[in-house]
């Protein structure tokens, strides 16, 4: 049996936070379905969402998250390993910082009025409703 290296085990953490990241992104799509074309900033995902719609643009980055979890995880033995996912790793941190703390009409939130991670809350609370835990 072999074991993975340290090397490799810190890799594979990158690309799960990479992958968990869009995924939890991709719930603030479904949870803010409503608002979601109103507030998108990317001219790119509102394309897809004017032309395709919300549901179909959930299905394309679902597709998308797999898709680049795949692609990571089979260049493990790249020499560009570290390049490329510590620099999408950085990425999806400031994606995560982004929509935990920015609002179109004020910015960045710098107030301390609201305690815990709106991202964060809404993925479990979504998952909790989803699969009926705690009723």
């Amino acid at each position: 049996m072999s074991y993975l290296s340290k090397s490799s085990a810190v890799l594979f953490l990158m690309i799960f936070l990479v992958g968990l990241i869009g995924v939890m992104d991709n719930v603030m799509n479904v949870v803010f379905f409503e608002e979601l074309e109103s507030n998108e900033q990317n001219p790119f995902a509102l394309w897809i969402i004017r032309n395709w719609g919300i549901p179909n643009f959930v299905i394309t980055k679902s597709v998308g998250i797999v898709a680049v979890v795949a692609i990571l995880c089979a260049m493990i033995k790249s020499k560009w390993r570290w390049l490329v996912v510590s620099t999408l790793l950085t990425f999806q941190i400031w994606l995560f910082c982004y929509l935990s703390y920015y609002c179109p009409n004020e910015g960045f939130s710098t107030s301390k009025s609201y305690e815990g991670n709106i991202v964060i809350e809404s993925t479990i609370k979504f998952y909790k409703d989803y699969f009926k835990i705690g009723e």
